[in-house]
């Protein structure tokens, strides 16, 4: 028995001397230890410590016994992706080293500098390689949080030895949580809060361009809402029939209104979207054809946008400044060529000649139109119509107002006079003059012509 114990004794012996001798070789010439200062294993940013600007800390421990000159590196190694698969592509994390929390060596990173998926230089220790340790500090970049969730990334540090060899490295998790707001921007063509439309020529478009980025997967509404219709000094507005609008872009939502419409008076839905961000622009005219329907002058309204998301409202009103070109003009059509009447004899049926006027104004003043005949009718040979066989009526045509100088013929008289006269309201009107030539017995055959000229003047 005593036997057994002894030879059990000698084997724990020359074990315990053996493990004791090769124990040393087990450890590590150089060894990198991590720390969050938060405690844990990892580094996070909660959404109060990004509003606030709170900064964490990691210490950085190196042991050594080599005395072998190191070096230590950073690396984010995996972007920062949240749970919907939104990577953040930019720098939005920034690290810098604490100064003087160093004891040897050289800390780089003496201001907050952006990391990327290259290897940064943290430290390089002394030519001894002693055993070191220093802080460093991470803070978000919150410009670059454009969308809310939990973003995950990951840090690498590295650990080896200037001269080469074998390194050592340890990943740390570092997460953000985003709380982004959904960013809006609203932009008219003129200002930021202003859009011009001017009906003169070469004027510039009119417009409001809309945008929205950060949305964290719920629904965005915009809505259209005309808080003040546009209206001028003496407190005349717009029909609703007389401004468009004109819906353009959005190609990560969908559009109320696809094509040209009227300025709606009530407040609309124009595009919703479950998109992260988008734009769209809305254009506003005025088609020439309403213009005459305006008064001349300035018109001025306010239109809001809202975007809605499920838990924020964001209003933008835009100033609208409409300025109506005066119109005071007269157009001309001559369906059967100029008045000249050909072919003439003694018992050819008597021949009409017609001229289309066209009177387009937007002035609201009384008008008339004036006709000047320089000569009587007269043929190559000088022989002039008697005034009794070239006479002159005026048609006002359905839907216009005025009054015709003559609605029956009467003689065409040489000089200037008033064919037709506007409403008291001077409304635009389109009315048509006749001028007939009756052959006589004794007209000489052949071709007659004249000269006439219109004018349009305000009464």
């Amino acid at each position: 028995m005593l036997k057994i114990n002894l030879k059990h004794f000698l084997f724990l012996a020359v074990f315990g001397i053996f493990f004791q001798f090769h124990a040393p070789t087990a450890q590590a010439a150089l060894e990198l230890n991590i720390t969050p200062v938060d405690g844990g294993n990892t580094i996070r940013f909660n959404r109060g410590d990004i509003n606030s600007g709170v900064t964490k800390e990691v210490r950085v421990r190196i042991t050594t016994n080599d005395n072998t000159q190191y070096q230590v590196y950073q690396q984010l190694v995996s972007s920062f992706v949240n749970e919907r698969g939104i990577t953040i592509d930019r720098p939005v994390l920034l690290a810098s080293i604490v100064p003087g929390s160093n004891g040897s060596g050289t800390p780089y990173l003496s201001s907050y500098e952006p990391m990327g998926r290259g290897e940064q230089l943290l430290y390089t220790s002394s030519p001894q390689g002693m055993s070191e340790a220093f802080t460093i500090v991470y803070k978000v970049d919150p410009k670059y949080l454009s969308d809310s969730g939990s973003f995950r990334g990951l840090i690498q540090f590295s650990l080896r030895p200037v001269t080469g060899g074998q390194r050592e490295t340890i990943q740390t998790n570092v997460f953000i949580e985003s709380n982004a707001d959904l960013q809006v921007k609203v932009a008219g063509s003129t200002a930021v809060n202003l859009v011009r439309l001017d009906t003169s020529m070469n004027a510039i478009p009119a417009y409001v361009n809309l945008s929205f980025s950060g949305n964290s997967g719920g629904n965005v509404k915009v809505y259209q809402e005309v808080l003040t219709y546009p209206i001028n000094d003496l407190n005349f507005e717009l029909d609703s029939d007389i401004l468009k609008t004109t819906f353009e872009g959005a190609v990560n939502g969908d559009l109320s209104y696809p094509s040209t419409i009227d300025l709606p008076r009530n407040r609309v839905l124009i595009y919703k979207s479950t998109q992260q961000s988008d734009s769209f622009s809305i254009r506003f005219l005025i088609p020439p054809d309403n213009l005459v329907k305006l008064m001349a002058g300035g018109y001025r309204g306010v239109i809001r946008f809202s975007f809605e998301t499920d838990h924020d409202v964001k209003n933008f009103d835009i100033n609208l400044d409409i300025k109506i070109a005066p119109i005071f003009e007269i157009k001309l059509d001559f369906p059967q060529g100029p008045i000249n009447f050909t072919g003439i004899f003694p018992g050819k049926d008597p021949q009409i000649k017609e001229v289309d006027v066209q009177v387009r104004t937007n002035l609201h003043r009384p008008y008339v139109v004036n006709q000047k005949v320089s000569d009587l009718l007269v043929n190559d040979k000088g022989q002039i119509i008697p005034e009794k066989f070239f006479v002159v009526k005026e048609v006002l045509l359905s839907g216009n107002s005025g009054r015709p100088a003559s609605e029956e013929y009467v003689p065409v008289k040489q000089g200037e006079e008033g064919i037709f006269y506007s409403d008291k309201n001077g409304s635009p009107a389109t009315f048509k003059v006749l001028y007939r030539l009756s052959p006589f017995e004794g007209i000489n055959p052949g071709d007659y012509k004249t000269a006439i000229l219109y004018s349009l003047g305000e009464l």
